[in-house]
């Protein structure tokens, strides 16, 4: 059984030293904590971690990057694993 984990998509702030060509890190400016996005191009799809020091706590996956359409789709939604 699957949940939705919801992120608000302008709470997210791009850390381009820390990002590569499919693997963006995002930090969230108003609770101070770290996603890791990473782009699977074959399958056109995102996974998700909370990255909380030096590990990385898997959330879940979407077909939508944080940084997509910020306008018209304000929340991101990801099919969270438990």
């Amino acid at each position: 059984m699957s949940n939705i984990l919801i992120l608000i998509k302008k709470d997210f702030m791009h850390l381009p030293e820390k990002s590569s060509y499919n693997n963006n890190y995002y930090k969230n400016t108003k609770r101070n904590y770290e996603i890791f996005e990473e782009c699977d191009e074959a399958y056109n799809s995102f996974d998700f971690y909370l990255v909380d020091g030096k590990s990385e706590i898997y959330l879940g996956c979407t077909y939508e990057s944080i940084s997509e359409d910020i306008e018209s789709k304000p929340h991101l939604e990801i099919d969270f694993k438990k």
